[in-house]
């Protein structure tokens, strides 16, 4: 098997190496030259081809007699790495053989391909593997036609390099590697002394390291050897970039203001606006942003990074005080700013004139109200190609050279991140409250505070220093409640601070004065959204049209995001809604998104219960914050309508996301405030039964199982069979469940049953799917595992059909439960991972959950109780996580059962101690039993004197299933057990949990 690796090395010389070591005994230089010629032209060479290319002076026959004895030398030393034929000789493709000629020219193709870092990457790798000449020194005797092949090859090389050299030079230049590119021009000019264009780019590198002595020598080296040679002076334009160099060592290079405090995050921009400003087509490049978001500290901490790039420096132009009522103001700043001499007659023109020969950077400072007097800028752009301009505004200056960079808030973490001051936003707030109070730090107590702060200020860096220089008077709490109720608290009254800069408002107020009153409206209109919206809805709902939306987004007032969607930054939003207050129609714009958005909700409805299902939840999650307002709006104006038409799309859609809480509130504030109508009509006390009935499925799922039946009485007194019968078959179907938790089998039967009547008598084939789905559920706890198998293969037949993927992940959930039971642990595993994927899919924290508990129960019967904790720990987490009492008393339930079956007592009578507690406050009957059982086994193998009168009124108890009965009866204290009704559910719980108590002691 081959394992010698060869190297092949011809730039500089010829060596060969095999596994490092180099082969010198050849019996001739013609032998290791022949390698080098089949390493170059990389394809078989004819034995004609090669007899005539080294021994072209011999007869025919001589010629292929010294041809063998070299192919027999080679072979003795290279055979793994030789292909030879009768006719043929090559290198083998196959084997490990690398050179540095292929190497060379692989680097270059890719170059070819790329551009920028990139490129320069591949263009050091090809002129690193250029190490000199190509065979550089490298002799053979007598055979002329080689000699000619060597030296064409050695010239291609070369001009090969000479380019990479030259390209990676120019390269390095672009990106501000001087050193780098120092580097490069000094190898190329070694290769090639009397290439101008290397003396200028070596010239231009070492002037942009401030070493302009050296760039000058270079030109007086470059001068002496152009008269030397070739007896002229160099180019015009090397010249002229020695006048350049010559110059800018006279003089101020900037006039940048000192910075007053440190500048705090906005790495990415600072590298991103850098390398725009330094690739040759950009010439002007305009910060965009609202005011307040520092554009102008951003700006100048750019600038100070390019001073040593342009040879004549970077000037600042500050434009805010500038009038533009004022002739030529714009021009004659510029002029100032420059500081160059101005003479009677066109100004503008002296300006052009005075930039035309100069590499500078203008650094152009709060454009946004002098828009007019700007256009001739592409003028200037034109005449002087080595000027670039970088502007800040608050809207874009449309101009055709014009590049932006849109400038938002800095980072902020959200709530409860565990490391905020890792985000610049607060970092920032940190640092300038250090500025009025020296030992200021975050600490356990302020951090949410401080992160509350920079979060209701959208992260604009002046809101959060006008917020910090407060801290030395308030608490972070305080500062952030004040801020809430009135934005008017962030204000400074430090003299030397602009005016426009002294309080968000003022920032806001000068942006909205140069708004036309068109735009006014259209902007006040636009913070009805509480949330991103499209352009359609902004046109439906607030009237603004694209021409006047897209012309706020150009003044920084609007933002767009992805999709094509727009929003208004938090702060922008509070302002505009200001305005909007004292326009006329504001309350017709606020019916109207409540309108569109209840609409939209209810086209939902449908396809949240089928194989749309997923688009939809995408759907309405991106509406989210504009749904939640247009509920929160017809529930105040008690538009019964509306909220019933809403109420199964918001419905379906918190119950996917597992938002259960806050479906909770939603709901129960609809419902109170139609109650709160004395005479409702007709269609208001239907949908008063629908919220009633919805708020009951939130409490259920929340094991708030007494108030979720007084509300389902109630929606069920409000509805009439034949009038509703869907809504009569879903309170009933909502009511069953909660019978099923309580261990009412017979009442729950009799409400479910009547339930799957009424939907298949309305063909719902959904509804027939859903109701099928939990009258196998009870037939699972009354024991009739081959009933519950045979209701949930039809159902999930429907489900399919219908194409809704939570119900099939259900069904599936429940069929992995039910095979488990029946021994078919491969059925099982296969029902139960597809479940979890599908609730994967969905993001539904409440089917994960259903999802590992039914893994983990599967894992547990296969007697891997081991394996099956770090599922069952999840299911508890995510649980808690969304207030789901009955998942997590079924959770530390299961966690019992391993930590019993792994010989923990302590930690199984800790997590069966939680289960008996939370199941028996939440009356989740079916998860009590299962955890009073395992409480009994526990206590049994732990020889615990009291355990006989908890086995005894299990073993009494129907509802325990006939397994759990066997594996009670074989436990040591059964024998004992007093079969007794006598104590109450509630009765046995208190009993289990002292006998848990007793033996954690």
């Amino acid at each position: 098997m081959m394992t010698a690796n060869l190297e092949i090395r011809l730039f500089g010389g010829l060596e060969l190496h095999v596994d490092g070591a180099a082969l010198t005994a050849f019996i001739s230089t013609k032998a290791p030259a022949l390698i080098a010629y089949l390493a170059v032209s990389r394809r078989p060479a004819s034995r004609d081809l090669l007899a005539a290319l080294f021994w072209g002076e011999m007869g025919d026959a001589d010629a292929k007699n010294n041809l063998r004895q070299t192919l027999t030398s080679l072979r003795k030393a290279l055979a793994p790495f030789l292909e030879i034929t009768r006719d043929t000789v090559a290198l083998r493709t196959d084997a490990p053989a690398a050179s540095d000629i292929a190497a060379f020219e692989s680097a270059l193709r890719a170059s070819r391909r790329t551009d920028g870092a990139e490129r320069i990457t591949h263009l050091q790798a090809a002129v690193d593997a250029y190490r000199g000449d190509f065979l550089e020194g490298f002799l053979v005797r007598d055979a002329p036609e080689f000699e000619e092949w060597l030296l064409a090859q050695r010239t291609r090389y070369r001009e090969l390099a000479l380019q990479a050299f030259h390209q990676l030079t120019e390269d390095c230049l672009a990106q501000a590697d001087y050193q780098a590119a120092i580097d490069a021009a000094t190898r190329l000019l070694a290769l090639d002394p009397w290439r101008e264009e290397g003396h200028r780019q070596l010239m231009l590198g070492l002037a942009r390291t401030g070493q302009y002595s050296a760039a000058m020598t270079q030109y007086q080296r470059c001068r002496a050897l152009m008269q030397e040679v070739f007896a002229v002076e160099p180019a015009e334009e090397t010249t002229a970039l020695y006048t350049r160099i010559r110059s800018a060592q006279a003089g101020p290079r900037h006039n940048l203001p000192a910075a007053l405090t440190g500048f705090v995050g906005r790495t990415a921009e600072i590298e991103t606006i850098r390398r725009r400003l330094l690739m040759p087509s950009c010439r002007l490049l305009t910060i965009v942003g609202a005011g307040g978001s520092g554009k102008t500290r951003l700006a100048l901490e750019v600038a100070a990074s390019l001073v040593p790039v342009f040879l004549n420096g970077v000037w600042f132009v500050s434009l805010a005080a500038v009038n533009p009522a004022e002739p030529e103001a714009l021009v004659a700043s510029l002029a100032t700013a420059l500081q160059m001499p101005v003479a009677v007659g066109n100004l503008r023109h002296q300006v052009i004139e005075f930039l035309r020969p100069r590499e500078v950077l203008l650094v152009l400072d709060n454009l946004e109200h002098l828009l007019d007097d700007i256009g001739w800028f592409g003028e200037l752009l034109a005449a002087a190609p080595d000027v670039k301009l970088l502007a800040t505004s608050r809207e874009r200056l449309n101009l055709q050279a014009e590049q932006v960079t849109q400038l938002g808030g800095l980072p902020v973490p959200a709530h409860d991140d565990p490391a905020p001051e890792n985000y610049a936003a607060v970092e920032l707030f940190v640092r300038r409250g250090r500025r009025v109070q020296p030992d200021f730090v975050l600490t356990p107590h302020n951090r949410a505070a401080a992160v509350r702060i920079c979060s209701l200020v959208g992260g604009l860096p002046l809101g959060i220093e006008l917020a910090a220089a407060w801290v030395n008077q308030f608490s972070c709490q305080e500062i952030a409640d004040a801020i809430a109720g009135n934005l008017d608290f962030l204000t400074t009254t430090q003299r030397d601070v602009s005016p426009r800069q002294r309080s968000l408002r003022a920032a806001f107020d000068h942006s909205w004065r140069l708004l036309h009153p068109v735009e006014q409206a259209a902007f006040a209109q636009l913070a009805i959204f509480p949330g991103s919206f499209t352009r359609q809805a902004a046109a439906e709902i607030a009237g603004v049209r694209a021409p006047t939306l897209a012309g706020l987004v150009d003044k920084s007032l609007v933002r767009r995001g992805e999709h094509e969607r727009y929003d208004l930054h938090e702060v922008m939003r509070h302002f505009a809604a200001e305005q909007l207050r004292v326009l006329p129609n504001a309350t017709e714009v606020q019916k109207r998104h409540a309108l569109h958005y209840l609409q939209f909700l209810h086209t939902q409805t449908s396809r949240l219960r089928s194989r749309e299902q997923i688009a939809a939840l995408t759907e309405i999650a991106v509406e989210i914050d504009n749904v939640r307002s247009a509920w929160t709006e017809a529930t105040a104006q008690q538009d019964a309508a509306s909220l019933y038409a809403a109420a199964g799309g918001l419905y379906h859609f918190f119950v996917l996301r597992s938002w259960l809480v806050e479906g909770l509130e939603l709901f129960r504030l609809a419902r109170q405030a139609l109650e709160a109508n004395v005479a409702p009509a007709d269609g208001q006390r239907l949908a008063l039964a629908e919220l009633c009935t919805r708020e009951a499925k939130f409490l259920f799922l929340l094991s708030r199982f007494d108030e979720a039946e007084d509300l389902l009485q109630c929606a069920l007194r409000n509805l009439d069979e034949t009038t509703a019968p869907e809504n009569v078959a879903t309170a009933r179907h909502y009511l069953g469940q909660v019978y099923v938790s309580r261990g009412d089998y017979a009442a729950a039967a009799a409400l479910l049953s009547s339930s799957l009547e009424l939907r298949r008598a309305a063909g719902d084939r959904w509804g027939e799917a859903v109701t099928l789905l939990e009258l196998g559920a009870l037939d699972y706890y009354r024991g009739d595992l081959a009933g519950s198998h045979a209701r949930c293969l039809a159902g999930l037949a429907l489900a399919e059909q219908v194409g809704d993927p939570e119900t099939i992940a259900h069904l599936l959930t429940a069929l992995g439960l039910i095979t488990r039971e029946l021994g078919d642990y491969a059925a099982a595993r296969h029902y139960a991972e597809r479940g979890l994927r599908v609730y994967e899919a969905l993001d539904s924290v409440y089917g994960r959950i259903q999802g590992l508990l039914t893994l983990g129960g599967l894992a547990v019967a296969q007697g891997d109780s081991l394996g099956a904790e770090p599922a069952f720990a999840r299911a508890l987490a995510l649980s808690q996580s969304i207030g789901f009492r009955s998942g997590e008393a079924d959770s530390h339930y299961r966690l019992g059962q391993t930590a019993t079956a792994l010989g923990q007592a302590d930690a199984a009578a800790s997590h069966l101690r939680q289960a008996v507690r939370i199941a028996a406050a939440a009356q989740e009957t079916p998860v009590l039993l299962d955890a009073l059982c395992a409480t009994a086994r526990l206590l049994a193998l732990q020889a615990s004197p009291d355990v006989a009168p908890l086995i005894g009124w299990l073993l009494a108890r129907p509802d325990v299933g006939e397994q759990r009965r066997s594996e009670l009866a074989a436990l040591p204290a059964s024998s004992e057990a007093n079969k007794t009704m006598n104590l109450t559910l509630h009765d046995v719980a208190d009993l289990a949990i002292n006998l848990l108590d007793c033996l954690s002691i």
